[in-house]
């Protein structure tokens, strides 16, 4: 069997598969720790919060016709398949002002879920003050913590990072590094650029390049006959879902100046960098351990929804 990307998704697919079959992964990069050095590594670099989608997020509403299948409730026992829970280890964080809740239905540790999943062991003394702001003014805690289909309030959220050893939970690591019998073939580098069928229609094989694009089944012939006549590709399947139906959150920060105390501050020498830097590698605390923190969420009142264009 052939997976084309080795990302996210295309790892845990092939761990899978690779329990029964043989597997090869073609991947267009490299390993992260050659590519990127501890940046990947160290939870610092970026966040890795869990989060998962609100229950009207699954299905998409029409003109998609999904299976109800697809639906929140069936789809989480999946999502309880794919991670281990550790709870917090409230002396490592040492921060009584930043309380957490969280619903221990939303994982199921029997399962023994390759990805890690647990709470920072640095609390931002900013996001401590944050947290009380928005509780102030209504955002109250998620007693649910944003893992079971509920985004509304606020939590302190669980994170991509094993707690054995304060490193970042990947897909590599948590899918591909795990597995005990027979691991996929991975081929670095290596671009697939079209895949090739049999007058069936069956896939049999992908064309691969040093440099290519994503939009892979269109320009392999499946994808809306109208699409792919305007730009002389044969049709072989006239599938009109096929990179259609794209959505994208709206993000933008809104940044202001503060005088609290936050990560940065004890990050700003090379003195504080080093002690921060032993911290994390003796005891997996302080600044370097953290990668995410207080998330609070609200929905839009009615009345300002309403004025808003698809």
């Amino acid at each position: 069997m052939l997976l084309i990307g080795g990302g996210t998704g295309g790892l845990a697919i092939a761990s899978c598969l690779a329990t029964f079959a043989s597997v090869a992964v073609v991947e267009a990069g490299g390993l992260y720790e050659q590519d990127n050095g501890n940046q990947f590594v160290v939870p610092y670099y970026g966040l890795v919060m869990l989060v998962l989608g609100t229950t009207e997020d699954y299905p998409c509403p029409p003109p998609i016709d999904w299976d109800l299948s697809y639906i929140f409730d069936k789809l989480l026992p999946h999502f309880k398949k794919t991670s281990t829970l550790t709870p917090p280890n409230l002396a490592k964080r040492n921060a009584p002002n930043a309380t957490i809740k969280y619903d221990p239905a939303a994982f199921d540790n029997s399962l023994r879920g390759p990805l890690h999943v647990s709470w920072a062991n640095w609390v931002d003394p900013t996001q401590s003050w944050l947290a009380l702001a928005l509780q102030a003014v209504g955002m109250t805690l998620s007693p649910v913590v944003l893992s079971s289909g509920q985004i509304n309030g606020g939590a302190w959220v669980p994170t991509t990072i094993d707690p054995k050893d304060g490193t970042r939970s990947t897909s590599k690591s948590s899918y591909l590094d795990s597995l005990s019998g027979p691991k996929p073939i991975v081929y670095l580098r290596s671009q697939a650029s079209k895949i090739t069928f049999e007058r069936t229609k069956k896939a049999t094989g992908v064309i691969v390049s040093t440099n290519g694009t994503n939009y892979l089944l269109m320009l392999s012939g499946s994808g809306p006959a109208s699409s792919l006549a305007s730009h002389g590709t044969p049709v072989i399947s006239d599938l009109t879902g096929v990179g259609q139906n794209l959505w994208d959150q709206i993000f933008f920060n809104v940044l202001r100046d503060i005088t609290v105390p936050n990560t940065g501050t004890y990050l700003s020498t090379p003195a504080q960098q080093a002690f921060a830097g032993s911290q994390y590698l003796i005891n997996t605390t302080g600044p370097y351990s953290s990668a995410g923190g207080y998330l609070s969420f609200e929905k839009l009142p009615a009345s300002y929804r309403k004025n808003l264009s698809a």
